[in-house]
């Protein structure tokens, strides 16, 4: 089978780290954190007060951070491609800019490539999702993002991916609903063996 990589893509707080390291369960990948990343540069918020302001794209303050904490994902997946590892990318990927990097590195060393969208519709079940961040800010690094602010930032910032120019990428967009626990294609490349073991491992 070809390496393949993928990234998650949604907002705040749906369940992107989750299903990211479902698929990282599959053998010979591995894994890379935007929010690990943050914290190995030291760019992490030190407290829900600070990751409220910080994270609220609107005010424009983390764009500079963004484009290093990106950067360094991507040079991470190049490094982990060379070495004949698959890769999976778990951060937001809010802008085209920030997919057009993946989509690059993908293309230079003939990667598959599979986007997974995820989804939560039940703002309820969000709201809980971030008040047990809050109550464990601390305790883990994917927990950085613990405000209402944040998710509504993200619902108005994201930019759709019909925005990108994919090129002639091998490329697959799935589609999970985190409270359906339903999977979906929303652009299918392939029926490969290794698009089937994605699925196998989301589910």
């Amino acid at each position: 089978m070809k390496n393949f990589v993928a990234f998650t893509f949604g907002y705040t707080a749906v369940g992107k780290s989750t299903i990211a390291k479902k698929i990282a369960g599959i053998p010979n990948t591995k894994i890379f954190h935007s929010a690990v990343i943050r914290k190995q540069l030291n760019l992490t918020p030190q407290t829900p007060e600070e990751a409220d302001n910080f994270f609220d794209y609107r005010n424009n303050l983390r764009e500079k951070v963004d484009r290093l904490v990106y950067s360094k994902l991507t040079e991470n997946a190049e490094s982990a491609l060379r070495r004949g590892k698959n890769v999976v990318l778990d951060a937001g990927y809010f802008f085209s800019w920030q997919r057009q990097m993946v989509y690059g590195i993908t293309q230079k060393f003939g990667a598959e490539l599979f986007i997974i969208k995820v989804k939560c519709d039940d703002e309820l079940e969000i709201k809980k999702r971030l008040y047990e961040r809050k109550m464990g800010f601390n305790s883990s690094p994917l927990n950085e993002t613990p405000s209402w602010n944040t998710y509504l930032a993200t619902k108005q910032i994201t930019e759709p991916l019909e925005k990108d120019n994919f090129g002639d990428l091998e490329l697959n967009i799935l589609e999970y609903d985190t409270i359906k626990k339903k999977l979906s294609f929303l652009k299918r490349y392939s029926f490969s063996e290794r698009t089937g073991q994605i699925e196998r491992y989301i589910l």
